[in-house]
């Protein structure tokens, strides 16, 4: 077995245990921290724990709240439907999480390059070798990923009883996206280090995922140019392990955090005062 070979085995066949393990350590970690009195989430919620005037702590679990109201234990009024409630949840969870409203409101240059970003990312994930690497991992895919006859020695923690397909691009298609996703973040980063509002706002994480990005996008867009050659696909590889590593630690722990429980409990306090 020749070094590329042993690369390849290591980065695809061992990393992903370690990097898996390092994820769930670091999210069990986090949250913990945050349900120490007195720390919040970096945004806010779902869980939020503040001090009282008179010293008291006290924990607000948005997720309690909204279990309590559609399972009837908590009927505050006024209120409005059930409907009203879910409707409003579903609104907020499309354009906020998917169309990206909150950042189109505060900053329209940032929405105009993070969405796009984020898109044509998504796309890729979905896509391709990408996809049937990930998908593989997880148990939700039986395709043994490969990049052109290049077989990625990935594990399979466990095999679960269903199959999702990937979107059926052709290569072409995820190499165009490829290379918006790679313009798309390389401004991004340029925009966080040169624009006075953005770079008093962004803290060392920030900008440390975007370089991860970078690089490993243009790893990527490379590899549609001259082909999967095994260097590459190592690089690309060790690339997003450090990234799915570090988002325990970063700003994007928000993605974990914060998006869909305080997304959903926005809609259910609006339902409960009847705004």
């Amino acid at each position: 077995m020749n070094l590329s070979n042993l690369l390849i085995t290591f980065v695809y066949g061992i990393m992903p245990l370690i990097t898996l393990t390092i994820m769930v350590v670091g999210v069990i970690f986090v949250f913990g921290k945050w349900l120490l009195p007195g720390t919040l989430t970096p945004t806010g919620g779902p869980i939020r724990i503040g001090r009282l005037p008179n010293g008291d702590y006290y924990l607000d679990i948005e997720w309690l709240f909204w279990y309590r109201w559609f399972s009837g234990k908590d009927k505050p009024k006024p209120r409005k439907s059930w409907w009203y409630a879910v409707g409003y949840a579903v609104e907020n969870l499309i354009l906020d999480v998917l169309l990206f409203r909150r950042v189109f409101r505060r900053d329209k240059v940032t929405w105009a390059l993070s969405w796009p970003m984020h898109i044509s990312a998504g796309l890729i994930i979905l896509s391709g070798v990408h996809h049937a690497a990930h998908s593989y991992l997880l148990g939700i895919g039986s395709e043994v990923p490969s990049a052109n006859g290049l077989v990625l020695p990935i594990p399979q923690l466990f095999k679960l009883p269903l199959n999702i397909p990937g979107l059926p691009f052709p290569p072409i298609v995820i190499h165009i996206l490829g290379i918006i996703f790679l313009v798309e973040v390389v401004l991004l980063l340029i925009r966080r280090l040169t624009v006075q509002k953005v770079a008093a706002i962004s803290k060392f994480d920030v900008v440390f995922d975007l370089v991860m990005l970078v690089c490993g996008g243009a790893v990527g867009v490379t590899m549609g140019f001259v082909g999967p050659l095994p260097i590459l696909v190592v690089i690309h590889g060790i690339i997003a392990h450090i990234y799915f590593i570090c988002i325990p630690w970063t700003f994007y722990t928000h993605i974990i955090g914060g998006m869909p429980f305080s997304v959903i409990a926005a809609g259910v306090r609006k339902a409960r005062l009847g705004v």
